[in-house]
């Protein structure tokens, strides 16, 4: 079942995932959506499959256009980088389970990143997430070659491209292309909160004004609050 999206829903989505660690915060937001689908469950979830999600959700909530800034790794310029949401959208993995790769004259079984792997791992020790990612999803990697490590790296990423969100930017100072790593788990948590927080502040001004309990403001259309906020400012 997905439920419908609205001022209401979605404001208690940003409620509830306010007080989670930021690795969770995108899973109640899914969950908000997708209520028959638990936290736990989606957490269980390829990384790709959730943040293919996220991008549809910030499609249908903000837009497919995504404006952000990076820096240039040649000459440190601020750059504004915009694209769209099909611009940076993957194909799922097909085979999320019993994957494995040949490398190192043996066969390297392996499972893509979760959620809860990537939670657990900066759990352990935030500056060793990749190490941790690996003893979780692959067996025996402790006993693999440098040579073969890069493999199952590049095997995961090829059976989750979605995963791993670039685009290519171009610094006007210097001409330097570098890609960029585009977080959709944190963007749009950035966004939800500063929608949250005017949405709030306009709900404040209108009940002042009218006497307007919070539900019978957020059960507005967005075209009429603003019409009314623009009759209170005058």
């Amino acid at each position: 079942m997905v439920r419908t999206l609205n001022a209401a829903v979605l404001l208690s989505a940003w409620e509830a995932a306010l007080h989670e660690p930021a690795l969770r915060r995108p899973l109640v937001l899914l969950n908000a959506v997708w209520p028959d689908l638990p936290v736990e469950e989606w957490a269980s979830l390829p990384v790709g499959v959730r943040d293919r999600q996220l991008l549809a959700l910030r499609e249908a909530w903000f837009g497919d256009r995504i404006e952000t800034v990076a820096t240039c790794p040649n000459c440190g310029e601020r750059l504004d980088v915009i694209f769209r949401t099909s611009d940076i959208t993957a194909p799922g993995p097909e085979a999320p389970a019993g994957l494995s790769i040949e490398t190192g004259g043996r066969s390297v079984s392996f499972r893509l990143p979760t959620s809860a792997d990537l939670i657990e791992a900066e759990a352990r020790d935030p500056e060793a997430t990749r190490e941790h990612l690996l003893e979780m999803c692959v067996p025996g990697a402790d006993s693999l070659a440098a040579a073969s490590v890069k493999a199952v790296l590049e095997a995961m990423a090829s059976a989750d491209p979605q995963a791993d969100m670039q685009v290519t930017v171009a610094c006007p100072e210097c001409g330097e292309r570098s890609p960029y790593a585009f977080d959709i788990v944190s963007h749009i948590f950035d966004e939800v909160e500063e929608w949250a927080q005017r949405l709030l502040g306009d709900v404040h001004t209108l009940a002042m004004a009218y006497g307007w309990a919070e539900p019978e403001i957020l059960a507005l259309s967005a075209t009429r609050r603003q019409t009314y906020l623009r009759m209170v400012e005058g």
